[in-house]
Parts: structure tokens; C-alpha cells; sequence
């Protein structure tokens, strides 16, 4: 490739990184994971390929690197906040969802379906990162085991959320970051997705047009679980979100993460 761009668009120390390389000849993107997750991700996408329009595995190498070619359509979370016509109806997401195929991976070590593991271990980085959160996380914590089910283990992404998703014309074209995905429970990647939409809301600039698209979202979904279970999932995917601002040490972090907590409560119903 001649005269290559590279921009860094997202890391976590030890875990991956993604760099943007653009020229103009074309624009890839290079996945780095450790060593010996490389040739299980190449697999994920070739399974996932079958069913879902993930990005294809052009390349990969012993040390880790993954090379994925960039895919046309407009990241959803632009559409949000700018072409309402490029949007996928919430059925459309559904048979998305649906046309997942099972991907091959390791034994979970605990039950993929029960989302207290996942709100117990981010609730206990927020109350060491502020120890004044500990009592209303530990409420939340308790909530939303309160409020689980039993749900039935199928094909998930495992991270669901618009800025995976890339559209064009009420379509999907595009999904994105395949990593996560492998068994687990239905209703937690659309409590994911109305996490984010929720989130979103209060971070964006035309909070109206995405609290829009997520009523839209939750009359699909409405009547499916007993009451209060879905809100309190989400409450809980909202306890993970709110980790985000320490983690990149966004200006005044603190603040956001109590707002991002509060949220979570609105949710579970303790505020």
C-alpha cells in the first residue's frame, strides 16, 4: 500500500487494539489481539460470515494481527444523528440477530445467561475507583439479580449496540467486532443496544431522534419477559458503561460515572 495513513481507533492494554489504514489505494483496518486468539477470530468471522455480514478476513499474522477490509454503509450511530432514512426498522435487527449462526468456543465458566457476574465485576471497579458509589451499586448489583431469569442459550453477538452496526437504506450492511460472540441469552443483546440508545440520549445532541428509535425498539421487544426484567438488564449493561469515563480518564470522569450510575437506577427503579 502506498503512502498509508494509520489512526489508532481503539485499545484495551492486553487485549486488542484496532488501527485505520488509509491510502489511496483503499482503507483496512488492522485488528491486534494476542498471538493465540488470532486464528480463533479469523474462524469467528468465517463462521459468522455464513449468516451475517461481517467483514472478511483478508489477512493474518503469527504475531496477531488481523486485517479486515472497510465496509461500505454508514455506522448507525451516524445515521442516528443525521439520516433517519438510512435506519433499519427494529425487525430488521431482529432477523439480524436470528441469523446468527453458532459459533465453536471454549465452555463458558459461568452460566452465559446470568448477568450478575458481569454487574458484580464492573460494580467492583467503580466502587474502588469511587468508594462514596459502593452503597447504590451494590443496590443495583442486588436488583438485577433480583429481577433474572431463566432464558434459553442461543447465538449472540454479545455486544450489540449501533456503533457495531453499519446501514445503508434500511439495511444492515455491516456488523461489526465479532469477538464476544458465542452462546448466551437473546435479551441481553437488545438490553445492550437500549443501554447504549439510553446513554446516548443524554450524551448526544438531538436526544429526541434516538429516544425515538428506541421506543421503537422497546414496542418490538414489549410483552416478551416478565415486567421489570428487561429494565433491570439494561440497568445492569449501564453499570458497564459507566466504567468508560475512568477508564479513558475523560475530564472529569468522577461526575460521569456518578450520572452514568444514576441512569442505571432509572432503570432499576431505585430512583
Amino acid at each position: 500500500v502506498g503512502s498509508p495513513r494509520l489512526q489508532l481507533r481503539a485499545y484495551r492494554p492486553g487485549r486488542r487494539a484496532v488501527v485505520e489504514v488509509t491510502s489511496p489505494s483503499g482503507r483496512w483496518f488492522l485488528k491486534v489481539v494476542r498471538p493465540s486468539a488470532a486464528a480463533d477470530l479469523a474462524a469467528r468471522h468465517a463462521t459468522l460470515s455464513a449468516g451475517v455480514p461481517v467483514p472478511p478476513v483478508l489477512a493474518s499474522t503469527d504475531d496477531g494481527v488481523v486485517v479486515l477490509p472497510g465496509l461500505p454503509g454508514t455506522p448507525m450511530r451516524a445515521a442516528l444523528a443525521g439520516d433517519p432514512g438510512a435506519l433499519p426498522e427494529p425487525a430488521v435487527l431482529e432477523a439480524l440477530l436470528d441469523a446468527l449462526p453458532a459459533v465453536t468456543a471454549p465452555p463458558p465458566r459461568r452460566d452465559p445467561a446470568d448477568p450478575v457476574p458481569r454487574v458484580w465485576a464492573h460494580a467492583t471497579v467503580l466502587g474502588t475507583v469511587c468508594p462514596s458509589l459502593a452503597p447504590r451499586l451494590e443496590r443495583l448489583t442486588a436488583a438485577v439479580g433480583a429481577a433474572a431469569g431463566g432464558h434459553p442459550v442461543v447465538p449472540v453477538h454479545g455486544d450489540f449496540y449501533e456503533a457495531q452496526l453499519l446501514v445503508d437504506a434500511g439495511a444492515v450492511v455491516g456488523l461489526l467486532d465479532v469477538d464476544t460472540a458465542g452462546p448466551g441469552a437473546r435479551i441481553d443483546d437488545w438490553a445492550t443496544l437500549v443501554a447504549h440508545l439510553a446513554l446516548l440520549e443524554r450524551l448526544g445532541g438531538d436526544p429526541a431522534r434516538v429516544s425515538g428509535y428506541r421506543a421503537r425498539v422497546q414496542a418490538l421487544l414489549a410483552g416478551r419477559w416478565p415486567g421489570g426484567e428487561f429494565a433491570a438488564r439494561v440497568a445492569g449493561v449501564l453499570v458497564g458503561l459507566a466504567t468508560g469515563p475512568f477508564r479513558v480518564q475523560q475530564a472529569g470522569w468522577a461526575a460521569a460515572t456518578e450520572a452514568r450510575v444514576a441512569l442505571a437506577e432509572e432503570w432499576a427503579g431505585l430512583r
